[in-house]
């Protein structure tokens, strides 16, 4: 009877302790803000997370599975999946050595130095951690392991059940254990209630003896592992007796497998190109299926923005079927296209699915050129050039002709605006018959020389076109 009271003492001692355990265990996890397991929510686009959502207690050589989900946001069916075996996600751990992590489950060694560390899980672009706890659990000198493989890690559904074949031992063994000393496992709720102890697993000489650990699974849980911390008294050994705080074990409430969404997306290669005017390109676009999609595409394609004479795009539609060639457009411009940056962009649609992808096209100037040619008029008058005296040369008080041609080129439209006609001779003017010309426009020059410069100065025409005198002019490429 004594016995059995003070059992009951301790039994009552142990909920006690339980209770004030899972109370700051609590209090961490809000703390630190670990990510909690999610259910689909209203909320923006897909959203990775990784549980448990406390910080998981375990020793040098043992294991912990996490898993991470992915909430779709109810986008596909079943809204929240598992994707801890999924290819695409990638599993790293920080701050340890010793460790090694794959597929969602923490690996550690007998060797593994004590201390805080992170898992980390990447999927889609998205990341989620998880902290971790490694040694250093009590500091009562003793190791206490609990749990199948002294790592449980349990597997069930929204209102299952299970039950645990559990292991333990002390590290170092605790002295007369075996002949005489007795323990009691107490397994407390993880942080959300979902879990329940309905069966504790015990060693008590001669009256209650099992390594059975019994649990429910509330209808109501969520996915993912729910973190349930252990520990165990020890009394009637002949030293460290005592209660003990061993390493956490979890319960994976299983997701659904996380399964691509059938659809597909567009892309296009050498997506960017620059031309003259006049010029032309090709852009191929190409429709990658994902989830197994194998529907037919139909493609449109659009050039923004749409000036006159801006670029065109052909075929400017067509449709790609299984197992999706590639289709090659051509993308025209002509000599007024204008200079500029242009968007050609290709949707694609296939039932109520819409995708766009696009590419870049830059529009040079157009490029040409002009030329300011000066030749002697046709009919220069009795003292200018072209006289029977001196062809470069022009007496005082006389003057000259000489016709200004604009020659273009390479593209180039005119007109050729703000002529100037400037000389490097003293007492010479210059008179422009136009200041404004279109290509092929001619208009005369004329060369006066003055008649107050002494006869010994007179003006002398070396270079008419670049050295003495000049035209100069300016056009719009």
């Amino acid at each position: 009877m004594k016995a059995h009271q003070r059992f009951y003492s301790k039994l009552q001692l142990m909920l006690a302790l339980v209770l004030s355990i899972s109370l700051s265990t609590a209090a961490f996890a809000s703390n630190v803000g670990v990510l909690k397991p999610k259910v689909a929510e209203a909320q923006t686009g897909p959203t990775l997370t990784l549980t448990p959502g406390g910080e998981v207690n375990i020793w040098p050589g043992q294991d912990f599975q996490f898993a991470a989900l992915f909430d779709t946001n109810g986008n596909q069916p079943g809204g929240v999946f598992d994707v801890s075996y999924d290819s695409g996600a990638v599993w790293s751990y920080a701050s340890l050595t010793g460790v090694s992590i794959s597929n969602g489950i923490l690996d550690t060694y007998e060797g593994t130095q004590p201390g805080a560390g992170e898992v980390v899980v990447t999927f889609q672009g998205q990341q989620a951690s998880a902290s971790v706890l490694i040694g250093n659990l009590n500091g009562l000198g003793y190791k206490c392991l609990a749990g199948s493989n002294y790592g449980l890690n349990h597997t069930n559904n929204p209102g299952g059940s299970g039950s645990g074949s559990w292991e333990w031992d002390f590290v170092p063994d605790i002295p007369n254990f075996e002949g005489g000393g007795a323990a009691q496992w107490f397994i407390g709720q993880d942080l959300e209630g979902y879990i329940t102890t309905t069966y504790h697993p015990s060693s008590i000489p001669n009256t209650n003896l099992t390594n059975r650990w019994d649990y429910s699974v509330s209808p109501n849980a969520t996915f993912g592992v729910k973190l349930l911390s252990v520990t165990v008294e020890v009394w009637n050994a002949e030293s460290g007796n005592g209660i003990y705080q061993c390493n956490d074990i979890g319960v994976n409430i299983l997701a659904p497998e996380y399964v691509p969404q059938a659809s597909f997306s567009c892309s296009v290669t050498t997506n960017n190109a620059t031309l003259d005017p006049g010029g032309t390109t090709s852009f191929n676009v190409q429709t990658q299926s994902s989830g197994g999609f194998n529907s037919s595409v139909s493609y449109s394609a659009a050039i923004t923005p749409s000036p006159a004479n801006a670029p065109t795009v052909t075929p400017a539609s067509f449709t790609q079927n299984s197992p999706y060639p590639s289709t090659a457009t051509t993308v025209s411009t002509s000599p007024n296209t204008p200079q500029g940056t242009y968007t050609v962009t290709y949707t694609g649609t296939s039932g109520g699915t819409t995708k766009t992808c696009s590419a870049q096209l830059v529009v040079n100037g157009a490029g040409g050129n002009f030329n300011i040619i000066i030749t002697p008029a046709p009919a220069p008058p009795a003292n200018g050039i072209g006289s029977n005296t001196n062809p470069n040369r022009i007496n005082i008080g006389s003057n000259a002709r000489f016709q200004v041609f604009i020659e273009c080129t390479g593209g180039f439209n005119g007109p050729v605006t703000e002529m100037l006609a400037q000389t490097t001779l003293n007492g010479v003017d210059l008179s422009l018959g136009a200041t404004s010309l279109p290509c092929g426009g001619t208009t005369i020059l004329t060369v006066s020389n003055s008649s107050s410069v002494p006869e010994n100065q007179q003006s002398t025409i070396t270079n008419v076109s670049s050295e003495s005198i000049m035209v100069r002019g300016s056009g719009q490429l």
